[in-house]
């Protein structure tokens, strides 16, 4: 699975990105919403999941590299829930309806996994900005999301560094030495991620950004919003 996550914001083509920030984030909440509630054990229901997901994927066009790296991820996350469906037979008196539960899981995470990895293709930073502060988001949540999303994005571009790395020195040649090299990932990716954090915390203290000033600018920026 070699999806290119790294450049997944943004990466989108698809007529979708022509909507304001804030629409492409409300249109995907009600794509998610409608996955989520929709009884995918019927034919019926899983046809319109089925349907709903691949209109979005169409609007959107994600990388196809990530669309199927998502579609196996989820489903290398969401399988183990199927191991449930013998201890479920017993109640459920046959093994069709035993799956069920199983499946409604699967169904509905792939399916919502899909959506969002879709939506996220669309949503560059700025347009994550822009649509958090026009939409009716609490302050506080609004900052949390701003700072997942760019501290991902500054893991997801040390992990490739060390990626690009590992790769000019042949560590990741052949199935045994990319399982050998995921084992000691965090070995090596951990040590970088808490450097690059200590030499920002020192240039905020270097520059005089102590706490109770960092407190006073967000109730600036607050009072400004």
């Amino acid at each position: 699975m070699r999806a290119p996550w790294h450049t997944l914001p943004g990466s989108a083509r698809g007529p979708v990105v022509r909507l304001a920030p804030q629409t492409r984030m409300l249109c995907a909440a009600a794509m998610i919403g409608v996955c989520l509630v929709t009884r995918v054990t019927t034919v019926r229901g899983a046809v319109l999941v089925l349907g709903v997901v691949l209109v979005w994927l169409t609007l959107c066009r994600p990388p196809a590299a990530v669309a199927r790296g998502a579609l196996l991820l989820g489903l290398v996350l969401l399988s183990p829930a199927f191991l449930l469906t013998p201890l479920l037979r017993a109640d459920a008196g046959s093994w069709l309806a035993a799956a069920a539960a199983p499946w409604s899981i699967v169904g509905r995470g792939l399916a919502a996994m899909q959506v969002s990895v879709a939506a996220a293709a669309t949503l560059s930073a700025s347009d994550l900005r822009r649509a958090l502060v026009r939409l009716p988001v609490p302050e506080i949540v609004r900052q949390i999301l701003l700072q997942i999303v760019q501290q991902t994005g500054a893991l997801l571009g040390e992990t490739r560094q060390v990626a690009a790395a590992l790769a000019v020195r042949g560590g990741g040649v052949g199935a045994v030495a990319r399982l050998r090299l995921l084992a000691a990932l965090p070995a090596v990716w951990l040590p970088r991620v808490l450097f690059r954090a200590e030499r920002v915390a020192a240039a905020m203290e270097l520059r005089g950004l102590v706490e109770v000033e960092l407190r006073a600018m967000g109730e600036t920026r607050a009072s400004a919003d």
